[in-house]
């Protein structure tokens, strides 16, 4: 098979689970022992037929950035209906995109995307840029003029460094040069890997510096230093946690795991939903299910990694936990769609540490 004809596979392919992390239960601290994350806000969307979120990031000491599969991006503030403070990005039609799955916003550019295709524009103000090349992109994040994404930019670059999974590019160039800073071997032998968790990869630069990338599709958490290096990585076995695959009852090539599977997948595994960057350190949002609920932890990794309880309530268990941290401390939560038959829940969650 080509390897053209593989991407073809890895852009029609919807959501393909097949390797996820699952806390063992001989590491894992005695259930009910953990501290609790606290709560210092909850606010709920307006119930509306047309708002699909899919992801939320700081944009001030009293609002958030929420961004909508088709509506755009607008900054909400954090206040009873989340009232609009204004509209930072139009609806995804409008800057090229058939929905915006990735969204990152920084003082100097505002970033979304969706698979390889990427809009951005100054915060300033200027006209959008559209890049649209075939390749697929988990999760974007950007610092100064820095855009590092996880997958692959596209086709031709990935051929220049195979298995390549972690690259940066420079926004103010137009995003015509990529860098590789992190290859893999699994990819490398087989580039269909890169979809398996294509819904749940996840990355975020450090306050300290550097950034931190959860890939899922690999095993591990990996955490790079501000000149790209890698600078530390947590194994499974680190985090107390097993690796394990999951193929679904597909086997063929031409097949897709059905969106039935995801749900059977998500009853069964635990998984890394998102890294977030904190006063603390790089931390993990770790969905563990418990039948028809599910229990949500955060650790924040070192050398000892220290585990929290997230409080979030009565979200629905398909949905898929995003967040962020700010300078201050405070954690932000929403569980978004993961996927047509998993939608979010509206509530916008503020959290510290204890």
């Amino acid at each position: 098979m080509t390897m053209r004809r593989t991407i073809r596979r890895v852009i029609l392919a919807s959501i393909v689970i097949a390797v996820s992390v699952r806390p063992t239960p001989a590491t894992e601290p005695r259930a009910g022992k953990l501290p609790t994350l606290k709560v210092v806000g909850r606010f709920t969307l307006p119930e509306r037929a047309d708002r699909r979120l899919v992801d939320l990031r700081w944009a001030g000491k009293d609002s958030v950035y929420l961004a909508d599969l088709t509506g755009g991006v607008a900054e909400a503030r954090l206040a009873d209906g989340l009232p609009e403070i204004r509209r930072v990005a139009p609806p995804a039609l409008r800057v090229g995109l058939p929905v915006i799955r990735n969204m990152a916003i920084s003082d100097k550019w505002i970033v979304v995307a969706h698979l390889a295709k990427i809009a951005w524009k100054p915060v300033a103000g200027g006209s959008w840029r559209l890049r649209e090349k075939r390749g697929y992109i988990h999760e974007l994040d950007i610092r100064g003029d820095d855009l590092v994404i996880l997958g692959f930019p596209d086709i031709e670059t990935y051929e220049r460094a195979p298995g390549g999974i972690v690259w940066q590019s420079d926004l103010s160039k137009g995003l015509d040069h990529w860098d590789v800073l992190y290859e893999s071997k699994e990819v490398a032998h087989d580039l269909d890997v890169v979809r398996l968790e294509a819904a749940l990869g996840s990355l975020r630069f450090l306050q300290g510096g550097g950034f931190v990338v959860a890939p899922n599709f690999v095993p591990g958490v990996l955490r790079f230093s501000s000149s790209g290096a890698v600078k530390e990585r947590w194994s499974p076995e680190e985090l107390g946690a097993s690796v394990k695959e999951w193929q679904g009852d597909s086997k063929t090539e031409a097949e897709r795991v059905p969106l039935k599977d995801l749900r059977r997948f998500l009853t069964a595994q635990s998984t890394i939903e998102d890294v977030l960057a904190l006063r603390e350190g790089p931390a993990i949002v770790v969905r563990e299910p418990r039948g028809n609920q599910v229990r949500y932890r955060l650790g924040v990794l070192g050398a000892e990694i220290q585990w929290y309880e997230i409080p979030v309530g009565e979200v629905n268990a398909m949905a898929w936990l995003r967040g962020d941290a700010d300078t201050k401390g405070r954690i932000v939560l929403a569980a978004v769609e993961r996927a047509p038959t998993a939608p979010g829940s509206g509530d916008i969650i503020v959290l510290q540490l204890p």
